[in-house]
């Protein structure tokens, strides 16, 4: 059960850090992880929480503009268990609201040059085959579809450059003046960091299923809301 409260309380605390006004700045931080140490070291810091949460951690890749590693992460997403993949489409659709909220302007500002931020347009179009066909699907199909007329407009502009400015470039041009990026080593370790958590979640929601159906065949009582939030939740919110 401490997985289980884990990936509640990393939920609210994710949800948390992308609306509320008190962590604009930790934000604006995390933005420049890939060029800033500062902004490096707490995206590495809350990357390890976060992982009780795919979706979280999607959107904390995303908040740092880690889009490689971000597509990479739903490339991996457990899709096949039915209850696991209700609740990560629950997630989800939170995230598609999220990315239209003022923490991913930055984001969309970036969409602007397509050509040259494919891991992002990757990562957005791997979460929209992720969705089923709802209103959080058609949101960001109605961006994407915008995103593929500037991308017919930029390649049509780069067409007599034989090597067309990328974001990357620019990217590794900051991070030259602001010490080391994150590693695609360490990117792996935290891939791998990601799997475990995923599989440590998977055993113990099996485990719990397990106790549950023994204490149904012994004629046990086996009531349980899953709309509610767990005790140890609430007293969590308000303390925040």
């Amino acid at each position: 059960a401490n997985s289980l409260f884990a990936k509640e309380v990393v939920q609210v605390l994710n949800l948390i850090l992308l609306t509320s006004d008190e962590t604009v700045e930790l934000c604006h931080i995390l933005q420049k992880s890939l060029r800033n140490p500062e902004g490096r070291h707490l995206f590495i810091a809350l990357y390890t929480s976060w992982c009780h949460c795919s979706m979280a951690t999607v959107s904390l890749c995303l908040l740092s503009k880690a889009y490689k590693h971000a597509y990479n992460l739903i490339s991996v997403l457990d899709t096949h268990s039915g209850s696991r993949l209700v609740d990560l489409l629950v997630q989800a659709d939170t995230l598609v609201a999220l990315l239209e909220s003022p923490a991913f302007t930055s984001l969309r500002l970036e969409l602007l040059r397509p050509i040259g931020c494919p891991d992002l347009v990757l990562a957005l179009y791997g979460l929209l085959m992720l969705l089923p066909q709802s209103p959080a699907f058609y949101t960001l199909q109605t961006r994407l579809s915008a995103v593929q007329t500037l991308l017919t407009l930029q390649a049509a502009a780069f067409a007599p450059m034989s090597s067309p400015p990328t974001l990357e470039k620019h990217i590794n041009n900051s991070v030259n003046n602001a010490g080391e990026p994150i590693t695609d080593e360490q990117f792996s370790s935290m891939l791998e960091q990601f799997h475990d958590m995923r599989a440590r979640h998977a055993k113990e929601k099996t485990n719990r299923n397990a106790v549950q159906n023994v204490n149904i065949n012994e004629g046990g009582s086996c009531n349980i809301d899953s709309s509610k939030p767990s005790k140890a939740l609430d007293v969590q919110l308000n303390v925040l």
